[in-house]
């Protein structure tokens, strides 16, 4: 049998071969790793319009420019952007960003 052919299950679908798990495997990692701005919004419990107005002003977290209109997100991104606003009391929050003495 070929690396091509498939298997037939007991139920009569193909069983995948293991190249073709693979590329799925990396397709659904490339899938969680990069986010638009609905999924990103979400992920950090943000509204999505928050995120459109951060990318304009520039305070928002990094984002990838695919196209004009296709914008990506990097999670590893988004969770450094949210650690570095982390602040433990009001006083050190100044302007979006936090205070390093």
């Amino acid at each position: 049998m070929t690396q091509r052919e498939h298997v037939e299950k007991p139920y009569g679908g193909p069983v995948p071969n293991d190249a073709e798990c693979d590329r799925r495997q990396l397709d659904q990692d490339r899938a969680r790793t990069y986010l638009n701005t609905k999924q990103a919004a979400d992920y950090l419990g943000l509204s999505r319009q928050f995120l459109e107005k951060g990318r304009n002003f520039g305070t928002g977290p990094p984002f990838v420019v695919v196209t004009a209109k296709c914008i990506r997100y990097r999670r590893a991104d988004l969770d450094q952007w949210m650690a570095d606003r982390s602040a433990t009391k009001v006083a050190d929050y100044r302007m979006g960003r936090t205070v390093v003495e």
